[in-house]
């Protein structure tokens, strides 16, 4: 069983002749090439990546800055924002609280009533109020910023002429900055922020759950050194390597007249490498079978997504949002809109040319946000946000 950096690294060896051959490539290199292989794995392969859940509580310092930290180098794509303390009674901890709704069904006498079917239907039916009657906020989110921005009013720094601003926000802020324009305003500053923002949508204390995909730490979950397609791909690497470090000798003659043909070893690696990365673009493909892909692809949307500008609105637009037909639900993490994005357009592009959403002179939009036009060419072909 493969368990380790160095079982993977010693596999490879003996596959390729060691130690009856010698190879030659130096540790480095093989530690190298075997960073290369994990980087393509957990950025390709699904069995790279777990959906997994995160609980944060928010502070007073998250408030400040308008942003969520979260280390991006395990976190690579943000599915949706589930708040857990205000909900549309106020708290939602009292919708959701045994106690509130054992007390409640007792001044009305029903404690026989109450049994664990009825309280989970209605613990039900207040999730869905919650989720229906609830405003829904954008997240923007890359992982190379370590930073989740979500669209919501964190209350004390959404500043307004009326507002109120810290004495520490004098160092940094002007009027300008604030309004944008040239309006005459009195700011008037406090040494502390007084008082709770009522209409705030978050508070310091407050938590959330983050619904995310996360890369699987190989030295956490040493069962990825074993995967099969991994495997294979790192022994291909390693041995182009290998012919790499030989091929300045090519045309060499050995005792015994044999001839170091470097170039013959790259060119037989490159075929199985690309016979690899051929069947991980089928394990790809298997996103494309939802329901929303589908239609798109037989739609008119597909030859508009030949127009670059309108294929990265369709990127972000995909990232982090539900799509509805009916019944059937789809929604896609970031890298999967990328790599959908990326095929339907089908110019041998990489998926890293839409992922992630940078900021651009004519396009200033990112991750989730859903322009009218991409919006209503889905309503066209029955696909609702």
């Amino acid at each position: 069983m493969i368990k380790t950096r160095e079982d993977l690294v010693q596999w490879a060896l003996r596959s390729l002749g060691h130690p009856m051959i010698q190879i030659n490539i130096t540790n480095e290199q093989l530690e190298d090439r075997l960073d290369d292989t994990l980087e393509l794995f957990q950025e390709y392969n699904l069995g790279g990546t777990n959906r997994d859940y995160i609980r944060y509580q928010v502070s007073e310092e998250d408030i400040y800055n308008q942003y969520i930290p979260i280390d991006g180098s395990s976190v690579i794509g943000i599915v949706r924002l589930i708040p857990l303390s205000r909900g549309i009674f106020g708290n939602i901890d009292l919708v959701f609280d045994p106690i509130y709704h054992l007390l409640n069904a007792a001044t009305d006498r029903q404690w026989a009533s109450i049994d664990l079917t009825s309280y989970t239907m209605f613990r039900q039916y207040g999730e869905t109020l919650d989720l229906i009657l609830k405003p829904k906020h954008n997240i923007r989110f890359n992982r190379y910023q370590n930073k989740i921005f979500i669209d919501w009013n964190w209350g004390r720094r959404n500043f307004t002429p009326s507002n109120i601003i810290t004495e520490d926000d004098q160092n940094f802020l002007t009027e300008e900055d604030i309004l944008g324009d040239s309006v005459d305003f009195q700011l008037q500053f406090v040494d502390e922020f007084d008082g709770v923002d009522t209409k705030a949508d978050i508070e310091p204390g407050d938590f959330i759950i983050l619904e995310c995909f996360k890369v699987l730490d190989p030295a956490e979950y040493p069962g990825v050194y074993g995967d099969r397609w991994l495997k294979e791909y790192f022994k291909a690497k390693v041995k182009y390597q290998w012919g790499q470090n030989l091929s300045k000798y090519s045309g060499m003659t050995l005792p015994g007249n044999v001839q170091i043909d470097g170039n013959v070893m790259m060119s037989d690696a490159q075929a199985e490498l690309d016979k690899l990365k051929e069947q991980l673009y089928w394990l790809i493909m298997e996103i494309y079978d939802k329901e929303l892909i589908i239609d798109i692809k037989n739609s008119f949307i597909l030859e508009k997504l030949q127009i670059f500008d309108y294929a990265k609105d369709f990127y972000t637009a995909l990232c982090n949002r539900i799509w509805k037909k009916e019944n059937i639900e789809n929604s896609f993490s970031f890298r999967e809109a990328a790599r959908i994005t990326a095929g339907l357009r089908n110019k041998n592009e990489s998926y890293l040319e839409f992922y992630p959403s940078l900021p651009s002179k004519n396009n200033n939009r990112m991750e989730g946000d859903v322009t009218i036009e991409i919006e209503t060419d889905f309503k066209k072909i029955g696909w609702f946000l």
